[in-house]
């Protein structure tokens, strides 16, 4: 049997051997969207650990010895607890893309002609954002970011919010990683072949959801015609039941785009899927899987939005959480 590893570093120094008689469980989550990946160690305490430093930086590498290792790293501490007793030191680190001044409400406007004359495009936008966090930005396909944007006003939500509404509006999936604020379109993903395929035997549980009560036939959007002095719908899809968004936009593309990307929403969140199974490290939030021997409906191609590995005294385990493609 193969053996699982880690190794955890603090500040570039492996700690791995200073902790490995005191580790109680090692929790790593991988997450989509403006949700922060997570890191959490718990520690059996007899006083001879060291409280480390809130802010220290942190990462992990969890996999089986001689087989496929995930890398993680850029954490930041920002969480300590010690409880008992038994004495228990937890710590709980997010991930050092989610910065807390990216994370703080903001309030400005971005108008849609930059001073140069030129249209202010999606990428462009997000450019200037990303770049005040030391970020570059990275969108699938190139004409994701190509997008023009009307008049935009940031209210009360933060940078990284704002960045995930963006997203949403135009159909794709948004997440900082490694230095970069990543858009990849939901059209370009259901393109990618799937990173693997599992099958009820690599399985511990499985349960799938079907839920009628997402399935929207259409969805209306409204926008404001300042030609005509009305308000004007934007429609996706046909029949009922009917979404409407509560929210007036500023153009009719831009209307027709929020329809069209709700509409897709909730398609893809009528149908969710969990896994629980042995510790997969390749397995990643954002990927694309396929379930094959199951049954009908249930064998398809699925998202996956979060993965929790996890690794205690029981040894390694993942629980898997999909929505549908």
């Amino acid at each position: 049997m193969i053996a699982p590893f880690y190794r955890v570093s603090s500040n570039n120094q492996d700690i791995t051997p200073l902790i490995k008689d005191h580790l109680m469980e090692l929790r790593l989550e991988d997450r989509s969207g403006d949700y922060s990946d997570a890191l959490e160690l718990e520690l059996a305490d007899d006083g001879r650990l060291s409280f480390p430093s809130e802010g220290s930086e942190m990462s992990v590498i969890l996999g089986y010895v001689g087989g496929f290792e995930r890398v993680s790293t850029n954490f930041a501490i920002d969480q300590i607890a010690h409880e008992g007793p038994p004495g228990v030191l937890k710590l709980s680190a997010t991930s050092a893309n989610f910065t807390s001044q990216a994370r703080a409400p903001r309030e400005r406007s971005f108008d849609a002609v930059l001073a140069d004359g030129t249209p202010r495009t999606f990428k462009r936008l997000m450019d200037e954002i990303a770049s005040e966090h030391g970020f570059t930005t990275f969108f699938r396909p190139a004409a994701l970011g190509e997008i023009e944007l009307p008049h935009t006003d940031q209210a009360g939500v933060s940078d990284l919010g704002l960045a995930a509404e963006m997203a949403d509006l135009y159909g794709a999936m948004f997440k900082p990683v490694d230095g970069h604020w990543v858009f990849l379109s939901y059209a370009a993903l259901a393109e990618q072949e799937p990173a693997t395929t599992i099958t009820p035997a690599q399985v511990s549980r499985w349960r799938a959801h079907f839920l009628a009560r997402r399935r929207y036939q259409s969805v209306v959007a409204f926008w404001h015609d300042f030609e005509h002095a009305e308000r004007t719908k934007a429609v996706a899809g046909e029949g009922l039941p009917q979404k409407v968004l509560n929210r007036t936009f500023v153009n009719a593309d831009t209307a027709q785009a929020a329809a069209d990307s709700a509409l897709a929403k909730g398609q893809r969140q009528a149908r969710r899927l969990s896994l629980e199974l042995p510790g997969r490290p390749e397995l990643a939030s954002q990927q694309l899987i396929r379930l094959a021997g199951f049954r009908e409906r249930v064998d398809d191609v699925w998202l996956v939005r979060r993965v929790t590995h996890v690794l205690n005294k029981r040894g390694y385990r993942c629980r898997v959480e999909c929505e549908g493609v």
